[in-house]
């Protein structure tokens, strides 16, 4: 167009490939933004945030708490079980909802739960997996080995009575950033379905840049 450079597009990147992440050439050209991978005939953005990167402090607000063993899960059992029965009211036909139950069985195996405590309930959270992750979102079922130094983050959830209270969102991910550097995590990962376009531009927001680290993950 114009005087506009034209770009080649690769048929490669339109066929179909159930067995592996690619990246996707018709996305990242003609939206002019990298990390754009298919996986089983969707589209993720896929990005990272480089934590030696950030100068974040612990800001206090909102009630942060980083749960990371069964007796700190047991304190706040209470605020915890009303804010997932919330979830689960409004994401009743979710096939990710995860219980109580669940929520014991990631802490014991050294997943971290991240959330907010407002007004006696958790009303926001995030889960960080460390060194063996499991994905079974959209159908994935993959399991693999992060690279070293990485943290993968997912099953985020804000409650809807919440979710627009200024720097709510924010808050969260400056103070699991602190948390996760002074634990040794130097990458944190992750990605957001492609259909999401505000959830896309949300997290870039939050610090997170396009990556290719879904390529660098040993895959089971």
């Amino acid at each position: 167009k114009g005087n506009k450079p034209l770009f080649e597009l690769k048929w490669n990147s339109f066929q179909r490939n159930d067995k592996k992440f690619k990246s996707d050439m018709r996305l990242n050209t003609i939206k002019n933004d990298n990390a754009w991978y298919i996986y089983k005939e969707k589209h993720y953005w896929v990005g990272e945030r480089d934590l030696n990167k950030l100068e974040v402090e612990y800001d206090g607000l909102f009630g942060f708490v980083a749960i990371d063993s069964l007796s700190k899960l047991e304190k706040y059992q209470s605020q915890i079980q009303k804010g997932i029965d919330v979830m689960t009211e409004e994401l009743h036909d979710w096939d990710e909802i995860w219980d109580y139950v669940e929520l014991e069985r990631r802490i014991a195996n050294g997943v971290i739960f991240y959330c907010q405590i407002v007004d006696d309930i958790v009303v926001h959270w995030q889960f960080q997996w460390f060194n063996e992750i499991s994905i079974l979102d959209h159908g994935w079922n993959l399991n693999g080995i992060l690279p070293n130094k990485s943290a993968y983050g997912g099953h985020w959830w804000c409650h809807p009575e919440y979710r627009h209270i200024r720097n709510l969102i924010p808050s969260l991910f400056n103070n699991l950033a602190v948390h996760l550097k002074s634990i040794g995590i130097s990458r944190d990962l992750g990605y957001v379905d492609g259909w999401n376009w505000r959830a896309v531009g949300v997290t870039k927001k939050l610090g997170y840049n396009g990556s290719t680290w879904i390529e660098e993950v040993k895959w089971i």
